[in-house]
Formats: structure tokens, sequence, C-alpha cells
């Protein structure tokens, strides 16, 4: 298959192509933030979508839409393995990590924003992998 077409029309359309991958972040974002809370009511998911806009805004204006993209991929891969593995991981105590005036309620959002800054920082300096630049490498 020749891909080079698309990346003639991607070099082309590049303010569209990275607008249209800003507003997918900013809806992965949102949801992964809603499904963590899962309490349509709470007024804590704010906080991942607050970190997840400010990251969205940074990237955009850096021209680093796929280290936030892979960025985004290692959160939700380690999401999901954190919730198939829990069972079987020893038991930790979560509180004791988090601040005591700190509701409960918030640590979903607290600790999703710490991970995708967390993951942001450690992407841009090529601690972990940006997926999107091996692919591009590789196409």
């Amino acid at each position: 298959m020749d891909w080079s077409a698309v990346g003639a029309w991607v070099d082309d359309h590049e303010e569209l192509v990275r607008s249209v991958v800003a507003v997918t972040y900013i809806i992965a974002i949102l949801l992964i933030g809603a499904t963590l809370v899962g309490n349509p009511t709470s007024n804590y998911p704010i906080i991942s979508d607050i970190a997840g806009l400010l990251l969205v805004f940074h990237a955009y204006r850096t021209g680093n839409m796929a280290a936030l993209g892979s960025t985004i991929l290692i959160v939700v891969a380690v999401g999901v393995w954190y919730l198939v593995a829990a069972p079987a991981l020893p038991i930790v105590d979560v509180g004791a990590l988090v601040p005591a005036g700190l509701p409960s309620e918030a640590v979903p959002p607290v600790t999703l924003a710490t991970m995708l800054a967390l993951g942001y920082m450690l992407t841009l300096t090529e601690v972990l992998p940006d997926l999107g630049q091996r692919v591009t490498e590789r196409v």
C-alpha cells in the first residue's frame, strides 16, 4: 500500500489535521475523565479536564501533537492494565498517598491529571517513546 499520497495530503492540510487531532484529544480526555469519575453530578472531573485542555493547548502551540497522542495512549494502556490487574496486585493503601483534605471523589481526576502531565513531560524528554514519531518514521 502506498502511503505517500496520504503524507502529501497531510502536508498540504497540516493546520486542518492538527485542529482535528486537537479536538479528538480533547474529546478523548473528557471521556476518560468522565469514565473515571462515573458520577455525572460531580464537580471534580474539571480537574482532569483543565489539565487535559492545557496539555492540548501546549501541544498544539509547540507542534507536539504526536507526543501528546502517545501520552494519551500510554495513560489509557496503564489504566486498562491497572483495572485488569488490580485484583491480583498486592494491596496498596492508596488512601495513605492522598492528602487528607482531598475528597475521595477528587482522587481519580487528580490522578488522571497527574498521569497526563507526567506522561507528557516524560514523552517530551524522550524517556517514554513517542509512538507518533515512530509511525511517521516508518511511513
